[in-house]
């Protein structure tokens, strides 16, 4: 049980603390090595295509094209909305649109396929090389798509990642979420920096489409996507100044089901699409993708296995005892959390714990097929 013990203890710590650890360590090693950043000409104006996946979307949809093109005045774009068998009058609104913005075309799945499958529609018709997946829910910044186009002037770039703010991260189970979401941006600049990224953010993405290969139905871009990249020889990169807008589920129950789905797919996915071949001939993205998604997502079982391993070794010392005891002040001050989720610190306890309780369910509906393929957005509002 010591070996158990110590075993889970020491894969929490890489996952949450040591890795990020050596990342900045690598960072600072490395810095003086790495080319200053490329300044961007004015004279070079790039192409792109952004794609929409929606379904059901006729409450936002024209302010989502309107906003695009409100961004795109430095760039030459086409916006595809791709309806993923959408029954309201979301295809009635795009049809109206394209009489106004010619460059404005339509992909319509009669009847739901999935976020990935529509994608893969979207992508054959797409004309330009840069393509750029959003969301119907996103808003660009002003000089988004120039900022997220720029990164692909170095030809070894393949897949660009905007940063994404969350404009609902106020209190309660959005705070405590924007604190993980930061987190995460964090571990992508220090991966982006070191040339190791293999993953992005599905509201706000890029690739160059002659290296997009088509998406299984449980896969996604913001996973699959930059694995085929990697795979392809090309390089990602986290582009901070490419900005868009968006909202975090905002009730304990809709994040959870969020993480449920988010963990299944890309548990899932990334296993499945990196392989063992991957593995031998990435071994460093493999490994960046290990300390920072799959050890993640294990977390729950290496807690359990921590407390397990605690209450039988309780008898053998104090040290035990005091570990045991910050345990379970930490689950207790997570049921507190529940009911006052906007206290500074048991609310952030809170989050953590149910954000570890969605991996393990959807870490098992990985392994056991429950994946899902179908995707409706959390936040309706």
């Amino acid at each position: 049980m010591f070996y158990l013990l110590t075993t889970s203890i020491i894969l929490i710590l890489s996952t949450w603390l040591f890795y990020p650890i050596s990342l900045s360590i690598l960072y600072l090693l490395t810095r003086t090595k790495r080319q200053t950043k490329k300044e961007i000409s004015n004279k070079i104006n790039k192409c792109a295509t952004i794609i929409i996946a929606s379904h059901n979307e006729s409450n936002r949809i024209e302010n989502r094209i309107r906003n695009i093109y409100a961004s795109s005045l430095e760039n030459k774009i086409e916006v595809i909305v791709a309806s993923d068998g959408s029954s309201d009058n979301t295809v009635d609104i795009v049809k109206a649109l394209s009489k106004e913005f010619t460059s404005l075309l339509l992909v319509e799945s009669k009847k739901q396929i999935g976020r990935a499958r529509i994608h893969n529609k979207a992508k054959n018709i797409a004309k330009y090389d840069i393509l750029i997946f959003t969301d119907a829910d996103t808003t660009f910044d002003e000089h988004s798509i120039k900022n997220i186009t720029a990164a692909f002037l170095d030809e070894n770039i393949g897949f660009a990642s905007g940063k994404i703010f969350y404009t609902n991260q106020l209190d309660g189970i959005t705070n405590s979420s924007g604190l993980y979401w930061e987190f995460e941006l964090f571990l992508r600049g220090m991966e982006s920096s070191l040339g190791i990224l293999a993953s992005g953010s599905g509201p706000f993405c890029a690739v160059r489409k002659h290296l997009y290969k088509d998406i299984p139905s449980t896969g996604d871009v913001d996973f699959t996507t930059p694995i085929d990249v990697v795979m392809q020889g090309y390089k990602c990169v986290y582009v901070s100044d490419a900005i868009a807008f968006d909202l975090l589920p905002d009730t304990p129950k809709r994040e959870f089901k969020s993480r449920v789905r988010m963990t299944s797919k890309n548990f899932h996915g990334i296993l499945s699409r990196i392989g063992l071949e991957g593995v031998f001939k990435h071994p460093i993205y493999a490994l960046s993708l290990f300390f920072h998604k799959i050890l993640r997502w294990l977390t729950p079982f290496f807690l359990v296995s921590l407390l397990i391993s605690n209450l039988a070794l309780i008898s053998n010392g104090e040290l035990f005892l005091t570990l045991l005891i910050i345990q379970l002040t930490l689950y207790f001050s997570a049921i507190a959390g529940f009911f006052y989720p906007s206290l500074p610190v048991i609310g952030k306890v809170y989050a953590f714990l149910l954000a570890n309780a969605a991996f393990a369910i959807g870490v098992v509906n990985a392994l056991t097929g429950k994946i899902p393929s179908l995707y409706n957005p959390i936040n309706k509002t």
